[in-house]
């Protein structure tokens, strides 16, 4: 049996994490446009479709459907309920930008072992003016707080999908109605047990500040 190096250990599994992240993250997106497809009237699907995703920013996306849901809800406890989700879904979106667009990076623990992270890059002078910086947590993401993120993007995803069956009730057949069952089956994912000792919390923060 293959006996990896402690570091080399860490970066596979901070790639892993990475990467059940992102297969989350879009689930996201595909709720969201699941829950927008159920309160849009149009001549076909592919209209639907095209009235969404000709959109390339997500954070856009979630501008149009809370523009729609002014409209649409009228119940003020619903509206209450949705402006929860869409900050929730604001939130999420940044710490979604953050394993995107941050760089990986790595420094030595008191053991001298490799530690890997995904912060802002080295290059990005930005980021500083921004206060986004490495010495803080919320943009220094460990092992932990990525798996942690994967899933609370998981946890987002079902809650659209909830509050979108709870005002239209059942699917709608046809593509549509296709789309409204999970285009992929998930198992809960923990991370792996010999992680080392997280620095921060276990959970990322809810609404992390710039």
């Amino acid at each position: 049996m293959e006996t990896l190096d402690p570091g080399l250990l860490r970066f596979r599994q901070l790639l892993e994490g990475i990467g059940l992240s992102i297969v989350a993250w879009q689930s996201v997106e595909n709720s969201a446009f699941r829950l927008f497809a159920s309160v849009i009237s149009s001549p076909s699907d592919e209209i639907t479709s095209v009235l969404f995703y000709h959109i390339q920013s997500f954070e856009s996306r979630v501008q149009l459907l809370d523009r729609i849901m002014y409209y649409y809800i009228k119940s003020e406890t619903i509206k209450s309920e949705w402006k929860v989700l869409k900050k929730e879904l604001e939130s999420c979106t940044k710490e979604r930008n953050k394993i995107v667009h941050y760089s990986l990076s790595m420094e030595k623990d008191e053991n001298g072992t490799e530690v890997y992270k995904v912060a802002p890059s080295y290059w990005d002078k930005v980021a500083p003016i921004l206060g986004r910086t490495p010495n803080k947590p919320n943009h220094s993401l460990t092992i932990t707080y990525i798996y942690a993120l994967r899933a609370r993007f998981q946890d987002l995803s079902n809650r659209i999908d909830t509050f979108r069956l709870s005002l239209s009730g059942l699917p709608p057949t046809g593509l549509l109605g296709q789309l409204f069952s999970p285009h992929i089956q998930t198992r809960p994912i923990t991370p792996p047990q010999d992680l080392p000792s997280p620095t921060e919390p276990e959970t990322p923060p809810q609404s992390s500040p710039e």
